[in-house]
């Protein structure tokens, strides 16, 4: 039975490299040769299954999948750059306001300044004002009691001049 079990073997390996399935493959069809054949995962399955509208194998879902999260993965990217500019301008315009912020209140500080200096020299020309009233006002006696003295010579001038000069007639 060996013999015969050896002798099959033998007919069925010769029927096998027979076939076209052992055959080499031909030049242009080497995988390893050329870039243009696709890939499995390109060309998908090679047995042919009917798929109803609306189903969809694994390989197209691992596609679908793989686009949505390289879309996604673009939307976070895009979205981390706006954030990153958006902290940047919020950084500046803190920045800004804080030099406004600092500006204003050497502004307040100047302005308040001012108005001491100012007060100041308001009560400095009421002082001088003041002053001058009284200087005006002592000037003013003096020239009054200039003006009595000197009446008061003249009277009595003209008093002792008219005086003596009607009881002597």
């Amino acid at each position: 039975m060996t013999s015969i079990h050896a002798v099959t073997v033998v007919c069925a390996l010769s029927l096998l490299t027979s076939c076209s399935l052992f055959a080499p493959a031909p030049a242009g069809d080497d995988p390893a040769a050329g870039k243009d054949t696709p890939s499995y995962l390109d060309a998908g399955p090679t047995t042919k299954v009917d798929v109803s509208p609306g189903q969809t194998n694994l390989l197209q879902h691992l596609k679908q999948e793989k686009e949505l999260t390289r879309e996604l993965r673009a939307q976070v990217e895009k979205l981390t750059s706006n954030a990153s500019s958006i902290r940047v301008r919020l950084s500046n315009t803190e920045a800004e306001r804080d030099r406004e912020r600092a500006g204003r209140i050497a502004a307040e500080a100047l302005h308040k300044e001012a108005v001491a200096k100012l007060r100041d020299r308001e009560s400095r020309i009421l002082n001088a004002a003041l002053e001058r009233a009284k200087l005006q006002q002592e000037l003013l006696m003096l020239k009054i009691a200039a003006a009595e003295q000197k009446l008061g010579v003249s009277s009595g001038a003209s008093a002792t001049q008219t005086g003596p000069a009607t009881p002597g007639r």
